[in-house]
Order: structure tokens, then sequence, then C-alpha cells
């Protein structure tokens, strides 16, 4: 039995990159998944064959997270099929690079704040109405590194992760009394799709050499932090951001 056997976790975004290592690390760990995707549905089924096949639970969702009606169904449905809420793991994110905040159109603000910030606002206000009245829950939300650097041409994408950093705290002070822990882990560059396109490679390994440890940061380093939160290591921890970036200051 796995030490979170029994617990029903949500994972936005887990089709791929880190929210997919983040869900297959629960699984493991014994949890019942539900987990989100946008887009793309074959990265998201893979990924319940191989839960499937070791035994776990995984029942899949698209969900655009950044539409408030969709994640209000999709929640409902999440509880139809799990019964109850334990764990929401918000990581579905759209990156946004290139333009200064004269030149971001209002179009693009928009989706990038929507679905890094309002997305786990959403995401979080549906598990409460869950976790509340069954006496306890845990929610992490993944923000960046790059909140601590604050750089140019990253505006929106910036500034939708310093509101979820500042989202964490503040629900922190709020639901203590309800026995629910919220914390943020905040990972520098990580070698993902998206971690690709950011820094406009093809090939991460090609950064190696100035990187910290001479490796880029991989989503079980993500996975693992999580599953030490959520773990009874973890359980006096409360409203923190948790930097994972091998000593680098940001992205």
């Amino acid at each position: 039995m796995g030490e979170l056997s029994g617990k029903k976790a949500v994972v936005t975004g887990a089709g791929r990159g880190i929210g997919r290592g983040i869900a297959f690390k629960l699984a493991e760990a014994g949890a019942d998944l539900a987990i989100l995707f946008r887009k793309k549905p074959e990265p998201a089924a893979a990924l319940k064959t191989q839960i499937d096949q070791m035994g776990g639970t995984c029942h899949v969702y698209q969900c655009d997270v950044s539409d408030e009606e969709t994640v209000k169904q999709t929640f409902g449905q999440i509880r139809a099929d799990l019964g109850n809420i334990d764990i929401l793991v918000n990581n579905a994110g759209l990156a946004s690079w290139g333009n200064t905040i004269h030149d971001t159109s209002s179009l693009e603000w928009d989706k990038i704040l929507k679905t890094n910030l309002y997305g786990p606002y959403y995401c979080i206000r549906e598990a409460l109405t869950t976790m509340r009245p069954q006496g306890g829950g845990q929610i992490i939300n993944i923000s960046s590194s790059i909140t601590l650097s604050l750089p140019a041409h990253g505006g929106p994408y910036t500034i939708a992760k310093v509101g979820l950093e500042a989202l964490t705290k503040t629900i922190a002070k709020e639901e203590t009394q309800y026995n629910i822990r919220i914390n943020a882990i905040a990972p520098g560059l990580v070698e993902t799709d998206m971690g690709n396109r950011m820094v406009g490679v093809d090939d991460m390994k090609t950064l190696y050499d100035s990187l910290p440890f001479g490796r880029a940061c991989q989503p079980a380093d993500i996975a693992n932090m999580v599953l030490f939160l959520l773990s009874e290591a973890g359980s006096y921890i409360q409203g923190e951001v948790i930097y994972i970036n091998g000593g680098a200051t940001g992205v």
C-alpha cells in the first residue's frame, strides 16, 4: 500500500511535462487520479494506460481551466467519479515570452492570466467546496522561479505567477482553520517541451554546461517535492513557496 493509498488527487495539465511527472508519482504512491488536459487527448490517454497497467485508478477529463463554467462542470464530474477530493495540484499553464508589456496585446494578456492565475483560482474554489466539509485537504500550486528575477519581456507570465504565489499565501491564512494546507513549488528551467520553447532550443542538453549541477531540473524533481509536501514529513508546511532551481535566481 502506498503512502497516498485511498487519497483522491486532481492534477491539471497532466498530459505532459511536469504535470505528467507529478500525476505518475502520485499514482505510484497509491492515489486515485483525476488528470486534466486542455487540447491533446493522446498524451493523457497514454498516461492513463500506464497507470492502469500498474494497477492504479485514473480518470481523464478535457478541461480548459481558464473557463470558469468548464471547471465547474469538470469538478462536478470528478466528485461524481471519485467521491471526494483530497489533493489538488494546479499545474496547467501557458508561457508568454518575448514582448514588452507595451507590445503585449490584450488578447495575449488575458489568455495568460486566465490560464495561469484565474485557472488555479477556479480549481481551488471547486476543491475547497469538497475539502471544507470533509475536514481537510491539500493544494499545491506550480509557480516559477521567474518570480525571483522579474525579467523584462515576460510580463504576463511573470505577473500571473506572482499572483499565484500571493493567492497561495492568502488562502493558507484563510483555510488553515479547515485543516487545508496549500503551498507553491517554483521550478527553475525544467526539461520539458515548454521549457525548450521558453529558451529557444530543441534539446536542453545543449545548455547543460551552463546550468547548476550540469543539468536542467527534471519533472521528477518537482514530483518528489509534491510527494514530500503531501506526506506526514511535510505536514507543518503551510503557505510557503519552495524554489527548485539548483540555486539559480530565475528561469
